[in-house]
């Protein structure tokens, strides 16, 4: 599986918000609305821009038919999970410096895959992991799942950051021949199923 560059998202849209020193995105997937709504688009970002500060991840589950294979990427901002997982080691990791902690994807491996349960047509799937590379303030994660031959529900459990942060929120975009569906992580809303 060969490492996407963020700009091949044609469909979001990241908002960068400043507060203080630090920055928070939030993806726009339903793009349609700036067509249909432009008044409630507006008004929607307005909001967004002069509240509270948001803390959001972004994954996507691609279906590749060719090789059978999902290929699943996670969007996840440097600092946020630099905090998570010196919370939980108890070290430091100086993530996307020359003196980065040679465990760190060690431990990324660990907490993505206990953080993202997978199944599929309700067989639980555990995600390979492929690599990952870093975009300004957020890191891309990269993982894979082979010999899917077909799909018809996608089951998730998705928590990651939110044992950091109250207020997070998860969201996963699942692509199946032509289709799309979207899924939203939050609060005691952990799990979530698409049927395709």
């Amino acid at each position: 599986m060969k490492p996407k560059n963020a700009d091949q998202c044609s469909t979001s849209k990241f908002i960068f918000i400043e507060t203080k020193t630090k920055f928070y995105f939030f993806e726009i997937f339903f793009v349609y609305l700036q067509k249909k709504m432009p008044t409630f688009y507006l008004s929607f970002l307005l909001n967004l821009f002069f509240t509270h500060a948001i803390h959001v991840s972004i994954s996507e589950i691609n279906y590749q038919a060719k090789n059978k294979s999902l290929e699943i990427s996670h969007r996840i901002f440097i600092d946020d999970l630099e905090d998570v997982l010196e919370k939980e080691h108890s070290e430091k990791l100086f993530l996307a410096s020359p003196k980065e902690n040679p465990n760190f994807e060690k431990y990324l491996q660990i907490y993505m895959q206990k953080h993202f349960q997978l199944s599929i047509n309700g067989k639980k799937v555990v995600p390979k992991y492929v690599g990952r590379e870093y975009e300004e303030l957020a890191i891309w994660v990269y993982f894979e799942v082979e010999n899917i031959k077909e799909i018809q529900t996608i089951f998730l459990k998705n928590t990651i950051l939110m044992d950091l942060y109250e207020d997070q929120s998860n969201l996963v975009h699942s692509k199946y021949l032509g289709q799309t569906k979207s899924m939203r992580f939050k609060g005691n809303e952990t799990t979530d199923q698409v049927s395709f």
